[in-house]
């Protein structure tokens, strides 16, 4: 081997000093993320009974928490929590079934700055993986939110959004300010739409994109309605000023972060009983409203009374549950202009 074939290899394959490796003799693939709870499925099962027995009460703490921050806005507070109990649970071809991602938008300019920071304090102290991406022109214009292929280290650089499972993002768009987005910052604002919407991020190859699978809690933080794809967007309507919540101590965080995941792993159904009155009511409401109730409304009611389902430590689905979770979409449609309350 000559000096040249021996620096080229080195350039390729950098010793241990420089770049670490980690050797795996075994493997197993966990199936949560929060070291409050046990990875054995028997054991996590008996101790989320434990934690779900006290749902309501996490509920209210969780809702009470976030209307603070939201200057006392309930319904925002709602839709939130249903956004941080939301999992993909399955993917049907170009279905993704579970995502929701939540678009908090109406935030008054000069409240933005305490929200967000009251937001992101809050959101870090209670789920288990949290990032946060201030979407201001420069970040967008020069960071790299996707992974690339670098040939001529013959290495896959990282992305911001190459992010875990679970994992809860803000994405603060009141950062974004006047400019021109560059192809690399127009580049990013689709990889990031692509992730909220379809939950997929495109690694980029040079000759060609491949895209994988993400499965993350996104909320969107904006004045106006925001530029991303998102699945829910409430229009921010509040009474107060922005507010510190209250402060918890460390077992009170610990009982609220534990009642996250294990509502997330509650194994949801709907009775046959409930199926029927379900299908009932969807034909009513398109004999009502012909022109604005579709196959895709009647679809974000039952993420809805899932996720609601799920947040009150629920398995089985009931119609007062039906019933709360369609009072909580015309809540939040009744904010929304005449044009855009069909369209989410």
């Amino acid at each position: 081997m000559d000096a040249d074939t021996a620096k080229e290899d080195a350039a390729h394959s950098p010793p241990p000093n420089i770049v670490p490796r980690l050797h795996c003799i075994g493997l197993r693939r966990l199936v949560h993320s929060n070291p409050l709870l046990p990875a054995d499925a028997d054991q996590l099962k008996t101790a989320s009974t434990e934690v779900l027995a006290n749902a309501s009460a996490c509920r209210d703490e969780l809702s009470q928490q976030f209307a603070a921050i939201f200057g006392g806005d309930q319904l925002a507070a709602e839709f939130l929590l249903l956004a941080l109990v939301s999992n993909v649970y399955a993917r049907l071809d170009a279905s993704i079934l579970g995502k929701f991602s939540l678009n908090i938008s109406g935030v008054v300019r000069d409240q933005s700055e305490a929200l967000v920071k009251q937001l992101s304090t809050a959101l870090s102290l209670i789920v288990p993986k949290f990032y946060k991406m201030p979407m201001s022109l420069g970040y967008l214009n020069k960071s790299t939110l996707r992974p690339k292929k670098d040939y001529s280290s013959n290495r896959l650089t990282s992305g911001q959004l190459q992010l875990s499972d679970s994992t809860t993002v803000l994405f603060d768009e009141t950062a974004l300010s006047e400019g021109q987005l560059s192809e690399v910052g127009v580049a990013n604002i689709v990889a990031i739409s692509s992730v909220l919407s379809q939950q997929k991020l495109s690694y980029d190859f040079q000759y060609q994109a491949i895209d994988f699978p993400t499965n993350v809690n996104g909320i969107v933080i904006s004045e106006g309605k925001s530029i991303l794809q998102v699945d829910c967007q409430v229009p921010l309507q509040t009474q107060n000023a922005v507010a510190a919540p209250n402060t918890l101590s460390d077992s009170q965080l610990n009982i609220l972060r534990t009642y996250l995941t294990a509502v997330q792993r509650i194994e949801y159904d709907l009775p046959p009983e409930v199926q029927k009155h379900l299908q009932d009511d969807f034909v009513a409401m398109r004999k009502d409203h012909p022109d604005t109730v579709t196959a895709e409304t009647f679809h974000h009611l039952l993420l809805l009374a899932r996720l609601l389902c799920i947040s009150r430590g629920q398995a089985l689905l009931d119609i007062t549950t039906w019933t709360s979770a369609k009072q909580l979409e015309a809540a939040r449609a009744a904010r929304l202009p005449a044009s855009s309350a069909s369209t989410r």
